[in-house]
């Protein structure tokens, strides 16, 4: 565990360099300015067409283990469809949990 420290922006004191309300405020223009990149928008458009969220939809109802743990989805799981080469469009898509496809990344498969 770290000291507290105060806030950058208000002196306040906090867990990390800014209070809850300034790293909020922070993560929002972060988003805001993320979102309105011309080239994201384009990429994300070709990944997550209408093909893909059929096919997603599909894995999501029929999946019965996660591709990259190995492990059998349970009831409430979150499931995603994962572009096996990440970034790839015209890749094959197989079912992940969610947590394993967020901490994959854009990594390639080994």
């Amino acid at each position: 565990m770290g000291f507290n420290k105060p806030c950058i922006v208000c002196g306040s004191i906090s867990r990390g360099t800014r209070c809850p309300t300034h790293q909020q405020a922070l993560d929002t223009a972060q988003a805001k300015k993320r979102d309105s990149d011309p080239e994201r928008k384009a990429r994300k458009k070709l990944l997550y067409n209408s093909t893909y969220r059929k096919q997603a939809q599909w894995l999501r109802n029929t999946a019965t283990t996660c591709h990259l743990c190995g492990i059998p989805f349970m009831p409430g799981d979150s499931i995603q469809a994962d572009h096996v080469e990440a970034g790839n469009p015209n890749s094959e898509l197989k079912a992940a949990h969610r947590r394993c496809n967020a901490s994959r990344g854009s990594t390639p498969l080994t």
